[in-house]
């Protein structure tokens, strides 16, 4: 009995160890979520997400439903480590190069003006359902990170630090459009103490400070200030992450080659367990819940529906393939010679994962409860579909002739 709890124990340490193991996870709590919303137990599982959390900080405190305080608390660690391996590429990686921080930038800029283009298509002449051409510009980044680590085993890190910026500038870009043409106005008390929090970081950061406390501080400042503000707290982690130092100060008499990484890669170790293994299955759990029953043929084929399955599945891959494809014939931007075309086209592909910001905006751009279940149908239908072809396009034999 105890060998077989070894074993046991061994064997679940071998899996967490596994690149994919945390994309499974992920994975399983997501689809329990979406079972569990189609059976009796929906009552049961509302009420659990519904259910209010309090968190008090110093003076400062606030009461959230479980399901927001995932969204706004939680996840903020996810993109705070976003943000840091993001500048650890632009230190020494894949962005070190201006061009190739350009590249992401206009591939996610592409990919948001062409699903809206698509949807405009199918809705034009139907003035409730325009209001829903914001649905599928948006990128799940979670969700597109967990199926492309299940999807491509030994890519070339290059490819996920592409999805990665893109994801990044796309969740940027839908915080604009929901700030702009869905938002309730904007605290500018509170939006002037975030900016307060970053130029601080900015100093501190140029004066070579590698303490995490004191980034640790001023980000909880910011995201408090962004939380208060009405903007996104995804962001806040992002920017965090990005101005902790590379580099630790050099010590007395030590050369440049021997300054330490602390700031990043331990962070990174430190917070990767807790955010794949705790806070991306309760955010999956949360987020997937929709209630599917009482569909009928014509909702599948309804223009709200097409217009957000076509605008990500096809409109991901015209914005953000066509155009990278684009400049790498003209030579403005490269990526290293493992890097093939079908790496980059999958990547198009599972950014038609729009699943919780689309989501999101759905329920801000619809009143009307049957244009909002058309448009949660585009948008699992697109998420299907774009984890099968990706998982089928990256597949494909490493032994193939493909040209870059």
């Amino acid at each position: 009995m105890v060998e077989m709890f070894i074993n046991l124990g061994k064997n679940i340490r071998a899996f967490l160890q596994k690149e994919t193991a945390s994309g499974l996870v992920m994975l399983f709590f997501a689809f329990a979520a979406l079972i569990i919303a189609n059976t009796p137990l929906n009552e049961s599982y509302l009420n659990f997400i519904h259910s209010t959390i309090s968190v008090s900080i110093a003076s400062y405190s606030f009461s959230l439903p479980f399901d927001e305080f995932v969204k706004e608390v939680l996840m903020v660690l996810f993109f705070f480590m976003i943000g840091m391996e993001l500048k650890r590429e632009i230190s020494v990686g894949f962005l070190k190069e201006k061009t190739q921080v350009i590249t992401p930038l206009i591939a996610a800029v592409a990919g948001m003006i062409f699903p809206a283009l698509i949807y405009l298509l199918f809705n034009f002449n139907k003035p409730l359902a325009l209001h829903g051409w914001a649905i599928p510009c948006a990128t799940d980044i979670a969700f597109a990170l967990c199926v492309l680590m299940l999807a491509g085993k030994n890519l070339n890190p290059a490819i996920k630090i592409f999805l990665m910026a893109i994801a990044v500038f796309d969740d940027i870009g839908a915080i604009l459009i929901i700030a702009f043409f869905y938002g309730s106005g904007v605290s500018l008390s509170f939006l002037l103490l975030g900016f307060a929090c970053i130029a601080a970081m900015l100093i501190v950061n140029k004066l070579s400070v590698s303490n995490f406390l004191v980034y640790g501080l001023l980000g909880i400042l910011l995201w408090i200030a962004f939380l208060k503000a009405g903007i996104s707290t995804s962001i806040a982690g992002v920017i965090t992450g990005l101005l902790i130092p590379y580099y630790a100060p050099l010590g007395k008499g030590k050369r440049r080659t021997e300054r330490a990484l602390y700031p990043i890669n331990q962070n990174l170790k430190r917070f990767t367990p807790w955010v794949n293994f705790a806070v991306l299955p309760l955010f999956a759990f949360t987020e997937s819940g929709v209630r599917l029953i009482g569909l009928h043929f014509g909702d599948f084929i309804s223009p709200v529906t097409l217009g957000v399955l076509f605008g990500l599945f096809m409109g991901k891959q015209l914005g953000i393939f066509g155009v990278t494809f684009i400049m790498l014939k003209l030579k403005l931007c490269k990526f290293p010679m493992d890097v093939k075309l079908r790496h980059i086209y999958a990547v198009s592909v599972i950014s038609a994962i729009g699943f919780t910001m689309s989501l999101f905006i759905g329920e801000l751009a619809f009143a009307d409860a049957v244009l909002l279940k058309e448009a949660k149908l585009g948008i699992i239908i697109s998420a299907l579909l774009a984890s099968f072809v990706s998982f089928v396009v990256l597949h494909k034999k490493n032994t193939e002739k493909e040209n870059p």
